[in-house]
């Protein structure tokens, strides 16, 4: 029996719908661009922020806001250019950029950002108390 793929957009609805019962902040952003009708047909005009992240996701650690930008892909999906080029300046800048197919990766990225989160805090405060002596 041949199995039915899931779709993205089922899988973004699933994280977003647990972030909210997690009381996790997240936002879906929509890259799709501006539709207008021409002739009776529907076009889009480019968004400016294509190849942005699907999921912008605000977590709170000891009541430090933390972004953590999530793009959700099936089983086969693969970043596109653009998606690779905003992946590559998240990270330049030291942020957070997780692909995720399932909740269960959005909840191993989470992890994984209060451990760097929490080892970035201890650094800064070893930092402090050296500049303090």
């Amino acid at each position: 029996m041949k199995s039915i793929p899931i779709k993205e957009s089922s899988i973004q609805k699933s994280i977003l719908s647990w972030g909210n019962a997690n009381r996790i902040l997240m936002h879906r952003i929509n890259v799709i661009g501006t539709p207008y009708i021409r002739h009776g047909k529907t076009y889009y005009r480019p968004a400016q922020n294509t190849g942005m992240a699907d999921i912008l996701c605000i977590h709170l650690i000891e009541n430090i806001p933390v972004n953590v930008w999530l793009e959700v892909k099936t089983k086969t999906g693969k970043l596109s250019p653009s998606q690779i080029a905003f992946k590559n300046t998240i990270e330049a800048y030291s942020g957070y950029y997780f692909i995720v197919r399932s909740i269960e990766d959005v909840e191993s990225a989470l992890k994984q950002v209060e451990i760097f989160t929490w080892e970035n805090i201890n650094k800064a405060t070893e930092r402090q108390s050296w500049k303090m002596k």
